[in-house]
């Protein structure tokens, strides 16, 4: 294994704020330091950090094991650094490399649980669908009160 700087970034927003340079999940994603790096630089990286989107906590800085190829690490050990991983990245080089089927169901399994539910997605549209209903289909959402 070796050692990766990385810091937490909290992910403010209900939905994955996807890559080019990073996946960020809602919540807490531990990202290698180099990456986030580059990222914060980036037009979209500074809009999401003005708007509060995201967030930053360097407090939690630490050195995480890296492991790059999870076949060498036994099978118990495997589907516990799967569960605690926050790297869509990293869950998809395992599955390219760790043909155990216990591990890629356990790979796919974590991936799926950071997608966004389609109901939410429904949800939303139909708030806002009903929102611009409410205020007389003009597009803009009736005031309360």
């Amino acid at each position: 294994m070796t050692q990766t700087q990385t810091i937490v970034i909290e992910n403010r927003r209900p939905a994955l704020i996807g890559p080019p340079l990073i996946s960020l999940h809602p919540g807490e994603n531990d990202i290698p330091v180099e990456q986030w790096d580059k990222f914060r630089e980036r037009p979209i990286g500074k809009m999401l950090l003005k708007a509060g989107w995201i967030k930053p906590r360097p407090d939690v800085r630490k050195a995480t094991p890296l492991v790059e190829n999870l076949s060498v690490v036994e099978q118990s050990k495997a589907l516990e650094l799967i569960q605690t991983c926050k790297s869509q990245e990293l869950l998809h080089r395992w599955a390219r490399n760790d043909s155990r089927s216990k591990s890629q169901v356990a790979i796919q399994r974590r991936l799926d649980s950071f997608a966004v539910p389609s109901t939410l997605e429904e949800q939303a549209a139909e708030t806002v669908d009903s929102a611009v209903a409410d205020a007389g289909g003009k597009g803009k959402p009736a005031s309360k009160g």
